[in-house]
């Protein structure tokens, strides 16, 4: 029997954002220069725009991000009509005007698409390049952008390691039912996406579900647990990287090292790393949430010490392959709960950290220094040093680390910045961890959380404990 299988384009529809042809020398504007913060001041600034892009056309310059302009003979065959969408004059006439569905996702937030949202059917004519409802329009190659291509060739292409996947639409058997639906397709798993967890800068995390294939139907496997899908666009990445936040090629990096030989019960999992035409997916373990989401459901001591216990093995560990964290808060500590865990009757809670974007690898020597230009972190976590140039990645974590617990035992963050500006941390700089002390009281804090506290939020970066020390105290 044939399978029943048809391979849905790994594309989005294209639309094109335009105005009135005179202010623009009569051709398409790009993506870029609609949304360029110089064409929303005036248009004298666009026309410089329009003249530096020609000089770059003429030096050989590609854009890493967009598509290729028309040529004049294809600008030839592109009209504007009165409501800006373009038509081409062949094979129409000029005064007709042709509704279509294809222009749709194009001026869509990616946060407000989905691969369901992916179309089904695939006009062969339109994309051969023959003339269609929007004319004869250049093919939209939403590929890794240069830059970022670079970057990946001088960090080493081998850090990173992804299998090729497609997304198709199938016969998916569940229960009773057969219906068609989409899914993500490799040679090393098939994942069919669920409802959206949350959503992320380069895109959106999903619920996902394991399927197994037989005789051209796909159906769930019942033997694997659900899987997160972090589906992320490759534009959106780029424009991450361009802007120095996160590095996702960095992350996804240090996840699959971190998740070899099984990996650690305290650092997220990641099973896979797939890529498509238009997206990278990280195929990684469930959880329920972040600490900062259950934080109201952790509130004894016990439970207290036993989370922050497990995030100090969750964070040896990640040292212990080289790496500093540099990003360690509330929301990249994630948790998953274990319902009557070992026949208890009790639901455990697992502490799992994530988040690597802003990893720093060590030296020979065991150090990693940041550097004053930039800083990694959120600002009520970020350690005093930070704001005084260059650092030392370790003793800052460490602070995160003494925050996190703080903020556990307190439900409120000790300072808003560790800077004088603020008006906790100036008397908290002069009269010492003494300042502090009142509001742990008042939260029922025990002598070895105040006490561990007072070493962790040390001003002196060389007085900070380290985590082996930590996990040396009984109590944890």
């Amino acid at each position: 029997m044939s399978e029943s299988v048809e391979e849905l384009p790994d594309r989005l529809d294209a639309s094109l954002s335009c105005e009135e042809p005179s202010s623009h020398g009569g051709r398409m504007r790009s993506i870029s220069e609609v949304y360029s913060i110089g064409n929303l001041s005036n248009g004298n600034e666009a026309h410089e725009r329009v003249n530096e892009d020609e000089v770059l056309a003429a030096s050989g310059f590609v854009s890493p991000i967009l598509p290729r302009r028309c040529s004049k003979e294809e600008e030839s065959d592109i009209h504007y009509t009165d409501n800006g969408i373009v038509l081409g004059a062949t094979g129409f006439d000029k005064g007709k005007r042709k509704e279509s569905h294809q222009i749709e996702h194009r001026g869509r937030l990616f946060s407000e698409l989905s691969i369901s949202d992916m179309p089904t059917e695939t006009d062969d004519e339109s994309q051969n390049g023959a003339p269609s409802l929007l004319g004869v329009v250049p093919p939209l190659d939403i590929s890794f952008p240069c830059s970022y291509e670079d970057n990946m060739e001088s960090r080493g292409q081998t850090i990173l390691q992804l299998h090729q996947a497609a997304i198709k639409r199938v016969l998916i058997r569940s229960g009773a039912h057969i219906s068609r639906f989409n899914i993500v397709y490799s040679k090393v798993g098939y994942y069919w996406p669920q409802e959206t967890i949350r959503h992320c800068r380069t895109g959106r995390i999903k619920r996902g579900m394991v399927l197994k294939r037989q005789f051209g139907v796909y159906y769930p496997d019942k033997t694997r647990d659900f899987v997160a899908l972090k589906i992320m666009e490759k534009s959106a990445i780029s424009e991450c990287f361009q802007w120095n936040e996160d590095d996702v090629q960095t992350e996804l990096g240090v996840m699959k090292e971190l998740s070899c030989d099984g990996g650690h019960e305290n650092v997220l999992f990641l099973y896979d790393n797939l890529e498509t035409k238009d997206y990278l997916i990280a195929v990684m373990e469930l959880v329920n949430g972040d600490l900062h989401d259950m934080l109201p459901s952790i509130k004894d001591t016990d439970t207290i010490n036993s989370v922050f216990a497990q995030i100090l093995k969750g964070y040896k560990f990640i040292t212990d392959h080289g790496y500093y964290h540099c990003d360690l808060s509330l929301e990249n500590v994630t948790i998953k709960l274990e319902p009557n865990y070992k026949g208890s009757g009790k639901t455990r809670i697992v502490a799992k950290l994530t988040d690597f974007g802003r990893v720093r690898k060590m030296d020979e020597n065991g150090h990693a220094t940041i550097d004053g230009d930039e800083v990694a972190g959120k600002p009520y976590y970020l350690a005093p040093e930070a704001y005084c140039g260059s650092y030392e990645a370790g003793p800052a974590d460490v602070w995160s680390l003494g925050v996190i617990l703080f903020i556990m035992i307190t439900n409120n963050p000790p300072f808003g910045i560790a800077n004088d500006s603020d008006e906790v941390f100036e008397p908290f700089s002069t009269e010492g961890f003494k300042y502090l002390e009142p509001a742990l009281q008042r939260a029922r804090a025990t002598e070895d959380q105040i006490e561990l506290l007072s070493r962790l939020l040390c001003i002196i970066p060389e007085d900070r404990p380290s985590v082996d020390d930590m996990l040396k105290l009984p109590w944890l």
